[in-house]
């Protein structure tokens, strides 16, 4: 006795066919998924890059004032850390 329902309803080819349509499909949307990640990966590279970029001048620009004010001020600037 058969208990398989769709055994019935769809010959063996077209359940071939749905089979290897479904797999091809599968396919498809790995694809493309993989590419949204990678899409996803480099603007997140970006935008880490920007942000650390910008912290580095941001403090430049304030040990740069740092060291002015305090060459302003008569004191010794380290060259080395304590």
């Amino acid at each position: 006795m058969n208990t398989d329902p769709t055994s019935d309803r769809y010959s063996t080819e077209t359940l071939n066919r749905l089979h290897d349509e479904a797999h091809e499909r599968a396919a498809q949307l790995r694809q493309e998924a993989m590419n949204a990640f990678g899409v996803g990966i480099v603007d997140l590279v970006s935008a880490l890059r920007l942000s650390a970029r910008r912290a580095a001048e941001r403090f430049a620009k304030s040990r740069e004032r740092h060291d002015g004010l305090r060459a302003a001020a008569g004191t010794q600037v380290p060259t080395k850390p304590c």
